[in-house]
């Protein structure tokens, strides 16, 4: 009678444990290669958020984005098709913006803070002061 291989004694337990260390090794080089080959960021970013948690405001219209004169700015329009429910009450929850900030220099993402009155009124324009003076 021959004496059977380690490698086809412990089929199983070599699998079980080649494979992980095979997928940890392709997705280490799926992670290295893009870092040696691809240049670094040269403009910074600003990203902006839908959040659904809490802090979610109920107005009927939307907030939008914008820069002008090297300052950013959060501008709310009344949408008039927007449903209410009683009164004056709209009946859509608007999630409450959130802004991040990439620096290029750094590589470091920040969220900027976007303070919003209860009620703006149509056409409002919030000025984004952490964020002054970046463009230009």
């Amino acid at each position: 009678m021959q004496e059977q291989s380690f490698l086809s004694k412990n089929l199983t337990q070599v699998v079980g444990i080649s494979l992980p260390l095979l997928l940890v090794l392709v997705f280490w080089v799926a992670m290295a290669v893009p870092r040696m080959t691809v240049a670094d960021p040269q403009y910074d970013l600003v990203l902006v958020s839908r959040y659904y948690g809490e802090g979610v405001r109920q107005f009927n219209g939307t907030i939008a984005f914008e820069i002008d004169d090297g300052m950013l700015y959060a501008r709310f329009t009344v949408d008039p098709n927007y449903p209410v429910a009683r009164g004056n009450i709209p009946a859509v929850a608007i999630p409450v913006p959130r802004l991040y900030y990439f620096e290029s220099a750094t590589g470091n993402l920040r969220e900027i803070s976007v303070d919003l009155p209860e009620q703006p009124d149509d056409g409002a324009v919030i000025a984004i002061a952490e964020l002054a003076g970046r463009w230009s």
